[in-house]
């Protein structure tokens, strides 16, 4: 057992007992001999204050090993915490107990951090439980993800780039509804238009992708004649991941616009046009750009 280690917990107990936080327990545990073993801590740590069950706590074990404070401690929940940070076996994975750890943080720090993700999962690291997700309330992990995308948006907007989420009659919020236009790629037969589609959100949102959808349709090989289109960004089984940005994806729908995958055309005539008559295919763009110059913000999706 290494002497380091348990002098800076021996120091870190200390510390605690000086200055708790309110709610929070933090101690050694036991051994049968009534010593007390500084490598395992007994933790507990408030339900967020806004949970159905905000009287509750959760249980928490800090193993140290003797490394301590160069690697940090290993923490599970116990019982396990049904959490997209969380592994089935409990054990918790957010970056300051793996990649960021650093040796001055404290046990306060590192429980307060395992507190905080009660309500907001840190979604840049790969998740652990998907499949337990029908136990959460995944509507309320959609929201405060897509008003964490809008306030990113609203710091960052692209030029001649418009997102937002939709209006309702009653005059609230849709955050699951996202109106939105793009411009045409310069020097492409698709500058000069101003296109409209809707961006939907599913209550799985961000594990599974927006699904977005072009008024009028477009005429483009990966746009179905409904308006949905095709992107490899916005497959789940492909390239879509949780930490994509609205950003990102206006970018990627103004590229692919420019630049359609053939091989997953949704409209024949569109593809036949792009691969056989490639001058034909750039007259029905440009006209199409034509007719399509104007944002129109009034007009609900």
């Amino acid at each position: 057992m290494s002497t380091t280690a348990i002098n800076h917990l021996i120091e870190q107990r200390k510390e605690w007992k000086k200055n708790p936080l309110y709610r929070f327990v933090a101690k050694p545990s036991t051994n049968r001999d009534g010593s007390l073993n500084y490598m395992v801590w007994e933790c507990r740590i408030p339900v967020a204050k806004f949970d159905y069950q905000e009287d509750k706590e959760h249980l928490l074990c800090m193993v140290f090993k003797n490394d301590y404070p160069l690697t940090p401690p290993h923490c599970m929940f116990l019982p396990r915490f049904l959490h997209p940070n969380v592994k089935p076996d409990g054990t918790i994975c957010i970056p300051i107990l793996g990649d960021d750890w650093i040796p001055s943080l404290k046990i306060r720090d590192i429980l307060l951090k395992i507190y905080q993700i009660q309500w907001k999962p840190i979604f840049s690291i790969p998740v652990q439980q998907e499949v337990y997700f029908r136990d959460w309330n995944m509507s309320n992990i959609a929201q405060d993800t897509l008003e964490e995308r809008r306030r990113e948006w609203r710091r960052d907007p692209l030029f001649k780039f418009v997102a937002k989420a939709h209006i309702n009659s009653d005059r609230e919020m849709d955050m699951f509804r996202w109106k939105c236009f793009i411009p045409g790629k310069e020097n492409t037969p698709w500058e000069g238009g101003v296109y409209k589609f809707t961006m939907l959100f599913c209550c799985r949102y961000p594990f599974n992708p927006p699904k977005c959808i072009f008024y009028p349709p477009l005429f483009h090989p990966n746009i179905s004649v409904d308006g949905c289109i095709f992107l490899p960004l916005l497959d789940k089984k492909r390239d879509w991941t949780t930490t994509i940005s609205i950003k990102q994806i206006l970018l990627a729908i103004q590229e692919h616009l420019a630049n359609p995958i053939i091989s997953h055309s949704k409209r024949n005539l569109a593809g036949e046009y792009f691969l056989f008559k490639p001058d034909l295919y750039a007259e029905v763009i440009r006209k199409q750009a034509s007719q399509l110059n104007t944002f129109n913000a009034t007009v609900d999706t």
